[in-house]
């Protein structure tokens, strides 16, 4: 037979995002991929909150490396103008990672396990996107991510489940 959830009641039936806070979280992994419209050089990195009420909940990262000229980032001249690049940087550092390695991959791998706290926020996402054309994700509560520090120099402060996230959802509908 196949794989049983302990009980439906117990699935949340959306994916609602953690509200703002800061969140202790561990270094899941870091993979390399492209982006899904131009088909960037990025990197992808998913942590898991380990403490406080969004114990479990999986947050996902881009790093975006590639440009619309270098879309492979050949070009070390894309690699430091990057703000992706500049991001895993600051996640490297408040992970405590040491900087042994040029290598983004293997930076990658030492960085697995790794704690860190990040700092979220929250945005909903507008009707168009910067482009003019209609966003599939409109009016959908995203988090979005701002400073990550290293454990200990920030404390976490989750809100309780629902409390930050409920509020947005009703100034948003009234």
């Amino acid at each position: 037979m196949g794989r049983h959830v302990p009980s439906w009641e117990e699935i949340p039936d959306t994916r609602e995002a953690p509200p703002g806070g800061n969140y202790l979280c561990e270094i899941e992994v870091i993979e390399e991929k492209r982006t899904a419209e131009k088909n960037k050089l990025a990197y992808q990195a998913m942590y898991r909150i380990v403490e406080g009420p969004f114990t479990g909940t999986v947050l996902y990262e881009w790093h975006n490396i590639g440009s619309d000229n270098d879309p492979e980032a050949d070009d070390p001249r894309t690699l430091k103008e990057a703000i992706g690049t500049r991001t895993l940087k600051q996640l490297f550092k408040a992970a405590n990672v040491p900087l042994s390695t040029t290598d983004i991959v293997a930076m990658a791998a030492n960085a697995r396990g790794a704690r860190f706290i990040q700092s979220l926020g929250q945005k909903v996402e507008p009707a168009l996107r910067p482009d003019g054309r209609a966003n599939p994700f409109a009016g959908r509560v995203q988090s979005t991510f701002m400073r990550k520090y290293r454990v200990g120099e920030a404390a976490t402060s989750a809100p309780e489940a629902g409390s930050e996230s409920e509020g947005l959802s009703r100034r948003l509908s009234g």
